[in-house]
C-alpha cells in the first residue's frame, strides 16, 4: 500500500498538532516544536498500521523532510 502526500501531511499535522497548510513536502522535523522524538514515533507507528503490521518500518526513523519520508514510504 502506498501513501499520498496529503494523506502523509495530514497525518503528521494530527500527529504535531500543526495546520495542513503550514506543512509542506520540503518541511523538516526542526521546524516544528512539537515535532520531537516520541511524536516521530507515533508517526512511524500510525504509517505502520496504515500501510501493514508485518512491513518493518524502522528505517524510516531517520529523514530529512517530508518529501524524503514520502519516497522511503512508497519504495
Amino acid at each position: 500500500m502506498t501513501i499520498s502526500e496529503k494523506e502523509l501531511i495530514k497525518l503528521i499535522s494530527k500527529n504535531i498538532k500543526e495546520k495542513p497548510e503550514n506543512i509542506n513536502i520540503n518541511s523538516k522535523r526542526s521546524e516544528f516544536k512539537n515535532w520531537d522524538s516520541l511524536t516521530n514515533v507515533r508517526i512511524i507507528m500510525e504509517l505502520q498500521n496504515r500501510i501493514g503490521k508485518n512491513k518493518d518500518l524502522s528505517h524510516l526513523m531517520n529523514f530529512k523532510n517530508i518529501k524524503e519520508l514520502l519516497k522511503k514510504i512508497n519504495i
